[in-house]
C-alpha cells in the first residue's frame, strides 16, 4: 500500500510540472513537432516495460489507432493553450475532461446519472467561471470561451475524453502497458508523418537541439506519470487514483505563482472547486 501511495504522489508531482514543461517546449506555431517529442520519446521510456508484453487480441491496435488520432490533435491544442495562456488559468479547465467523459459514458456506455454527479458538473462549472470574473456567472463563463487559451483547453478536454471512452471500449484485450506503449507510437507517428508530408522533419532535431532539457524532461513525464498510475491502481482503487490526480492542478497552479509569477489568489477558489466537482462526479 505504501509503495502504490508513493507512485501515486509522484504521478501528481509529475504531471504537475509537466505543464510548465510543455509551457517551455511549445513554440508559437502549430506544436507538431513538440508533440512529436512529447510522444515519441516518451514512447522510448516506455520501451524497456513494454517489450516483454505479448497481447492476445491484436484487434487492440484498432483501439489505440483511434486513441492515437484523438490524442495527437487533443495535445496539438494542449501545447497552444499552455504556450499562450497563464498556466493557473488554463490548468484548472482541463479538469472538465472529466464532465466530458461522464457525459460521453452516460450517452455511450450508459452510466448512471446520479445527483452527486449532478452536483460535481455544477461545482466545475461554478468553478470554472470564477477563474475569470466579469460580474456575473454567464458573463464570466463567455469570457472563458471567449479566451483562445481556455477555449483551446476546452477543446483538449472533449478530445482526451472522447479518447478514453475508446480506451474503454479497448477493454482486456491487453495489458495497459502495451497498449499504452502502443497509443504513444501512434501519436508519435501521426506527428512524424504530418511534418514529413510538410517538409518539416527538420523541425525535430532542432527543437531538440535548442531545448534539449525541455525535450527530455517532457518524454520522462508523460512517460512516468502513466507508469506510476499502473502501479498506483495495483492496489489502490481507480476511483480513488483518478481524482487524487486532479491534486496535480494545484501543483501546477503553485508552480505558476513561484515561477512564473502569476497571480492566483483570486484563482484559488475556482481550481478547489473544479477538483470537488471532478471527485463528486468519479463517485
Amino acid at each position: 500500500m505504501g509503495m502504490a501511495y508513493l507512485a501515486l504522489a509522484g504521478r501528481i508531482i509529475l504531471l504537475g510540472v509537466e505543464r510548465l514543461i510543455v509551457k517551455g517546449l511549445g513554440n508559437d506555431g502549430d506544436n507538431v513537432d513538440g508533440v512529436f517529442v512529447f510522444f515519441g520519446l516518451g514512447a522510448l521510456f516506455l520501451l524497456p516495460f513494454a517489450i516483454d508484453e505479448s497481447p492476445g487480441d491484436y484487434t487492440f491496435i484498432l483501439f489505440a489507432l483511434s486513441s492515437g488520432l484523438l490524442y495527437s490533435l487533443a495535445n496539438i491544442f494542449y501545447f497552444k493553450s499552455l504556450n499562450i495562456g497563464e498556466i493557473s488559468l488554463v490548468t484548472p479547465i482541463g479538469n472538465l475532461n472529466i464532465f466530458f467523459l461522464f457525459i460521453l459514458s452516460v450517452i455511450f456506455l450508459h452510466e448512471r446519472f446520479t445527483s452527486f454527479k449532478l452536483l460535481g458538473i455544477i461545482l466545475i462549472f461554478y468553478g470554472t467561471s470564477t477563474l475569470k470574473r466579469e460580474g456575473n456567472f454567464l458573463k464570466s463563463l463567455r469570457a472563458i470561451i471567449n479566451d483562445r487559451s481556455c477555449l483551446y483547453m476546452l477543446v483538449y478536454s472533449f478530445l482526451v475524453a472522447s479518447g478514453r471512452i475508446i480506451d474503454k471500449s479497448a477493454g482486456n484485450r491487453v495489458s495497459p502497458m502495451l497498449y499504452s506503449f502502443s497509443v504513444y507510437v501512434f501519436v508519435a507517428l501521426i506527428m512524424f508523418i504530418y511534418l514529413m508530408l510538410n517538409g518539416r522533419l527538420k523541425d525535430i532535431p532542432l527543437l531538440i537541439r535548442n531545448k534539449p532539457l525541455y525535450s527530455i524532461a517532457s518524454g520522462f513525464t508523460n512517460a512516468f506519470t502513466y507508469l506510476f498510475l499502473l502501479i498506483a491502481i495495483r492496489t489502490i482503487e481507480v476511483s480513488v487514483a483518478e481524482p487524487l490526480s486532479m491534486l496535480s492542478t494545484i501543483v501546477s497552479v503553485a508552480l505558476g505563482a513561484f515561477i512564473l509569477k502569476e497571480n492566483v489568489e483570486s484563482r484559488m477558489m475556482g481550481v478547489i472547486l473544479t477538483i470537488a466537482g471532478g471527485w463528486l462526479i468519479l463517485l
